[in-house]
């Protein structure tokens, strides 16, 4: 048998979760050099009987989530990995569980057999892959290639579309739940609003001179969320590309030293969104206070934060489960499952 490194911290709320909306239920230690390493994606089995999540030096390990026993890995880097140059920023489950999907910097998006462990397919070798996602209905897989985010046929992976952003990199890309629309975001603040059926651009927007670092569409179709750079969080309307909403993130806290590779330091970004699954609340997560916060749609107010790494450590990815769980992944090497208590 593997084995697995629990921790079990302390759940952490503050006042505006008095009513109780996140429960923490279990942490996993994914990278084993915890605050030197990082968890720079996660996602949950379209069962939601698996969590998945990446270590810095590489490896994506999969995890039983009732157990929390590590029952696969894949290793997705073709170099020597040294310390933190290993990332691994996109991961996703195809809806039939049969296929996860992993994304890293020049080595492209490498498909693999969930239960063998071998990979089936490496799409884009050589470009960076950012974010990358299979649609809800099985067809396709959606691959961000530097500048482009490229549509795939999962039957034989032949490329049906490709969308160009011009003189930046796509950084995510998410599919609405009836896989009719799919949007990316990119590093130059570009965000693109497409149907499938045509595959063209309904909308297009810019971010401001921020980069897009997370883009997610509520599961009634109706919002699209995007975040990034200088801490800023926009609400959309799916039916027209209206903004609905700016999510305020104060930050007044800088990186801790090997958290940033830039010479200065970037600002705080918030790197995560993601939605629950009733689509009535929007969590979002980043800047250097390790925290997730909860916003409520009806007056997009927040109504709750919680500690999703430690203080001082940034969140740099959330997923939700189908049957209310959040894990949040970070800075801190640790990935945290939580129960969402809709309201």
């Amino acid at each position: 048998m593997k084995m697995v490194f629990m921790i079990f911290a302390p759940f952490v709320s503050y006042a505006s979760d008095s009513q109780g909306f996140l429960t923490l239920i279990r942490t996993i230690q994914v990278d084993e050099l915890g605050v030197a390493g990082a968890i720079d994606g996660c996602a949950f089995s379209t069962d939601g009987s698996l969590v998945a999540a990446s270590d810095n030096h590489g490896n994506t390990k999969v995890y039983d989530v009732g157990t929390g026993e590590m029952i696969q890995s894949v290793y997705h880097a073709e170099s020597e990995v040294r310390m933190r140059n290993g990332e691994t920023n996109a991961i996703h489950f195809s809806p039939d569980d049969k296929l996860m999907l992993t994304g890293m910097n020049d080595t492209g998006c490498k498909i693999w057999n969930l239960k063998t462990g071998e990979m089936v397919k490496n799409l884009g070798h050589g470009r960076n892959t950012d974010g990358a996602a299979f649609s809800p209905n099985g067809k396709w897989v959606a691959v961000a290639h530097d500048d482009i985010a490229a549509v795939y046929r999962i039957r034989d992976y032949k490329k049906v579309w490709e969308l160009k952003h011009p003189k930046t990199e796509v950084n995510s890309v998410d599919w609405s739940t009836d896989s009719k629309h799919l949007v990316t975001g990119s590093d130059g603040g570009g965000i693109r609003i497409s149907k499938v059926d045509l595959w063209d651009v309904l909308y297009a927007h810019d971010f401001g001179v921020n980069r897009v670092k997370s883009i997610r569409i509520s599961p009634d179709g109706k919002f699209v969320v995007a975040s990034g750079q200088e801490a800023r969080v926009l609400v959309y309307r799916m039916s027209d590309g209206r903004i609905q909403a700016q999510l305020p993130h104060p930050s007044y806290l800088a990186a801790l030293p090997g958290d940033d590779y830039d010479d200065p330091p970037e600002e705080a970004n918030v790197e995560a969104v993601e939605w629950s699954n009733d689509s009535r609340y929007v969590f979002t997560g980043g800047t250097y206070d390790g925290t997730i916060r909860v916003w409520r749609v009806s007056d997009w107010k927040q109504v709750a934060a919680v500690q999703g790494q430690e203080y001082n450590r940034q969140v740099e990815f959330l997923a939700t489960s189908k049957n209310g769980l959040l894990a949040s992944g970070g800075d801190e090497g640790v990935l945290y499952i939580f129960k969402f208590n809709s309201r």
